[in-house]
């Protein structure tokens, strides 16, 4: 008998939203490219799930085909046997007439009804059969149809995959850019009140702020200093501008941690997409035919095994 098709696993494929929050005084320009590839990914991971739920339709269309075909073989097998039984009983009356004693007329006459009713069984299973290959051509023509369909769909959706990977690739180097940028404005800022420390006599301060040049400890001394700042001059304009860059310097941070586990998920999702690809060409080159063995000596016969063809979203 034919086996079904083996049902794998369907992978939900989810993409994680930015948890990083945007400041209101941020350049409102930047941030449009990560909003757009966010639409983007969310537009393609709907058509994936739509591509799934219509390959399982067609799973379950090849599925049914595959017991039409299975039933009409078995059909097709009885109408052999009936034939071949008719043609040994053809035969055996054939010999029964060699040795008879009827006259030549009788033998005439039974012989062209036995052979009329052998031609008309064979003509119509000749028929038969002729519809059910033209059953089978209709069916594959389908199928092919819609494997190329499918194939473009994926194909775009690819297309899709690595314009959305561009373009947060961009992001990430505009976002580093700007970083960067703030990071030198905010040094040149620290430089400056180092100056006027000194200039205003404010030698303790400057001593704690000159021991530690790298970067982080230089963010984390600025964020102390300014908090105590504002809170003794909270009117000072230079202190805000201070506090200010430091946030937006934190923004950054975050968004650029956000914009790389995007990116990995991105890749991961094209991954995953290409092993599909694979191992739909690795099933289709896997396919078997089928065999059907009948013994002429007995009444029995051997099971036809059944294609097998399955096409699946993991």
């Amino acid at each position: 008998m034919g086996s079904n098709p083996s049902k794998n696993e369907v992978v939900k494929i989810r993409i994680p939203s930015s948890k990083g929050k945007r400041d209101e005084s941020d350049d409102s320009l930047s941030s449009k490219p990560n909003i757009t590839s966010k639409a983007e990914v969310d537009e393609l991971n709907g058509e994936l799930n739509a591509l799934k739920v219509e390959l399982k339709t067609q799973k379950e269309q090849n599925a049914n085909s595959e017991d039409l075909s299975y039933s009409l073989q078995n059909q097709l097998d009885e109408r052999e046997r009936e034939i071949l039984l008719l043609r040994e009983e053809l035969d055996s009356l054939q010999r029964k007439t060699s040795i008879s004693t009827r006259s030549d007329k009788d033998i005439e006459c039974d012989n062209t009804g036995v052979e009329d009713k052998c031609d008309r069984t064979i003509y119509a299973k000749d028929q038969y059969i002729q519809t059910l290959e033209e059953e089978l051509k209709m069916m594959k023509e389908l199928t092919t149809k819609q494997d190329e369909r499918y194939q473009r769909k994926l194909k775009k959706l690819r297309s899709l995959l690595s314009k959305s990977k561009q373009d947060s690739s961009l992001k990430l180097f505009e976002l580093k850019d700007e970083k960067s940028k703030l990071v030198e404005e905010n040094t040149k800022l620290q430089e400056r009140i180092e100056r006027m420390s000194l200039d205003s006599g404010d030698f303790g301060r400057q001593g704690s702020a000159s021991s530690q040049r790298s970067v982080l400890s230089r963010d984390k001394d600025i964020n102390e200093n300014v908090t105590e700042d504002v809170i003794d001059n909270h009117d000072d304009p230079r202190m805000k501008l201070i506090l200010e860059l430091s946030e937006q310097v934190a923004n950054l941070d975050s968004e650029n941690l956000a914009l790389k586990r995007e990116l990995k998920h991105c890749r991961k999702v094209a991954e995953r997409v290409e092993k599909l690809r694979i191992q739909k060409k690795q099933n289709k080159s896997s396919d078997r035919t089928e065999i059907v063995c009948v013994d002429k000596g007995s009444s029995s016969w051997k099971e036809p095994q059944s294609n097998q063809a399955c096409l699946e979203i993991t």
